[in-house]
């Protein structure tokens, strides 16, 4: 199943996609901190943090749309139930590949900017702000891929999907202006809220901060859910194939 499904995101050119999202990314981050006076690596981690929760929402939505939405229009939802791999399953099996994807991409992302930040001379750095964020924003992206697969197997019309990633993109930069009590509820708005990094009013300045015990028992909360409403939704898909 998997290698089927690496034969279809060749097909699809998905790679083109990822690995020219993933450049331009890496060239921003690295070139946002060559133009800065200030070398201070929290500045920087909340830099790479608001390019995150614009941009790759919209990649996740853009490249689960394609790899199921070829479903859709091939036929290959009743193909598949019929040698054995029921529309739940497959949906897993893209979720794997997704995942296969989404983690050595995130984890690129960030530690290529953060090695060359550190070679340029990189102040203040904190390795369990930057760990912290990388372990929870690959968590992030893969229940926002969770919520795409589902919303892309559920409606034929990719617009849906990207839409909503666009939407959520939107949503996720507003949050940072939002005060927490607010944006706890917002599930989009985590990766805000995961950041390890905000504008101090006492120094005018962006420092290291604590997200707080609450916050993580909020994301546990939402990758809990999403995770169950993913397992529920392709165990409830298989059911009624068998």
């Amino acid at each position: 199943m998997i290698a089927i499904e690496f034969r279809k995101l060749r097909h699809l050119k998905i790679a083109p996609m990822v690995l020219g999202m993933l450049f331009l990314l890496c060239l921003f981050n690295i070139g946002s901190f060559g133009a800065s006076r200030i070398k201070d690596l929290a500045a920087e981690l909340s830099g790479i943090g608001m390019i995150q929760a614009f941009l790759v929402p919209i990649l996740i939505a853009t490249i689960t749309t394609r790899i199921v939405e070829i479903e859709h229009s091939g036929g290959g939802w009743r193909s598949f139930s019929l040698i054995g791999a029921p529309p739940g399953t497959l949906c897993r099996t893209k979720f794997a590949i997704l995942t296969i994807i989404l983690i050595p991409f995130t984890l690129v992302e960030i530690l290529v900017p953060l090695a060359f930040y550190l070679s340029a001379g990189g102040t203040n750095f904190k390795a369990s702000a930057w760990v912290s964020y990388i372990l929870c924003v690959i968590i992030m992206n893969l229940l926002t891929c969770m919520v795409h697969i589902i919303l892309a197997h559920r409606y034929d019309n990719q617009l849906v999907s990207i839409g909503v990633g666009t939407l959520g993109a939107f949503i996720a930069m507003f949050s940072f202006l939002l005060p927490r009590y607010i944006t706890r509820f917002i599930p989009w708005a985590y990766y805000s809220l995961i950041l390890p990094a905000t504008a101090s009013s006492e120094t005018h300045s962006l420092v290291y901060t604590n997200p707080g015990i609450l916050t993580y028992l909020c994301f546990t909360t939402l990758t809990i859910l999403i995770a169950g409403g993913f397992y529920y939704h392709t165990t409830q898909l298989n059911k009624g194939e068998s």
